[in-house]
């Protein structure tokens, strides 16, 4: 057992997440991404009340509802952390279904770029990027109505793919004219070997970066269309919390325990996944390593000075 949780950690280290942790940024990113994750899955023993259980409405914040209660009476706190569970899941989802499609799409347009299926993938990237997004997912999400989050997850994915695919394609449209790209397929590897080996490892930052702010757009997205009634309000999310906030004029009767967690909830997850974007960033791009190298540097060059 020792062993396996020996070569767990070894692995870990080794990995993208391993370099994550080794910074500063990552290893807050990461630490609040993972509390927020657990809280969502353990969020049925966490919740101190069954979310439709009512008491008096409006009840401030005290030891026994530590996040007060609504208009219906509902405790807020336990709307809040069973909310997490949708919330992010819609953004995972879509956040994985959005990268997958864009980088298909942007290695069919960008690697295959003068043949038919190249330029019949770049026109459908070009014919959604110029569709305005918010209007058609208001349509999307007014014609698709049903009692679970799915259709929500497409509408945001619909969206949400043009512009990554089209960030992605011109990153492969570079690399597919790199000398040992160009080695390869003079030798005779096939375009699968060309892919995964040369192509595809050289822009897994910018995929992780995608798949982050995917996550958080999807999130933001879900909670405005569950603010404009767009979505299934009676799904427990920090998006309806927002709606029915609104809807029962929580601002007006200054009930800001109602409205405000569910939003700083959202803003914790786009503080998180941004850390962790930073912390890439400081790994992968080489002028941020090359100042990272010269600070330790200097501090070492001041340190010595110090002791003489």
């Amino acid at each position: 057992m020792s062993d396996l949780w020996t070569n767990v950690v070894e692995s870990i280290k080794g990995s993208i997440i391993g370099e994550v942790l080794s910074t500063t940024k990552g290893k807050v990113g990461l630490g609040i991404l993972a509390a927020l994750v657990l809280m969502a899955i353990f969020a049925p023993y966490i919740a101190p009340f069954n979310p439709y259980q009512s008491f008096s409405p409006y009840q401030t914040p005290s030891l026994k509802h530590l996040l007060g209660t609504d208009y219906f009476g509902y405790d807020v706190f336990s709307w809040l952390v069973l909310g997490s569970r949708v919330s992010l899941f819609v953004g995972f989802a879509a956040g994985i279904v959005i990268t997958a499609i864009s980088l298909v799409m942007a290695v069919t347009a960008g690697y295959y770029e003068k043949r038919l299926w190249g330029e019949v993938f770049n026109a459908l990237i070009n014919v959604f990027l110029v569709i305005p997004a918010l209007p058609l997912l208001i349509v999307i999400a007014s014609y698709i109505r049903s009692h679970s989050i799915y259709p929500v997850i497409l509408a945001i994915v619909i969206i949400s793919w043009p512009y990554p695919a089209r960030v992605l394609r011109s990153q492969i449209l570079s690399l597919k004219n790199r000398d040992f790209v160009i080695v390869d397929k003079s030798i005779g590897f096939s375009d699968l070997y060309v892919i995964t080996t040369d192509i595809i490892p050289n822009i897994t930052s910018l995929v992780f970066s995608i798949f982050l702010f995917s996550t958080i757009g999807a999130i933001l997205t879900e909670a405005s269309l569950e603010f404009l009634g767009l979505g299934d309000v009676s799904v427990i999310s920090w998006g309806s919390m927002l709606y029915w906030a609104q809807n029962e004029q929580a601002l007006i009767y200054g009930a800001w325990w109602w409205f405000l967690p569910p939003g700083f909830m959202i803003g914790l997850v786009g503080i998180s996944l941004v850390l962790i974007n930073l912390a890439l960033d400081e790994i992968t791009n080489p002028r941020l390593k090359a100042v990272k190298v010269m600070r330790k540097y200097e501090k070492r060059v001041e340190a010595s000075i110090k002791t003489r």
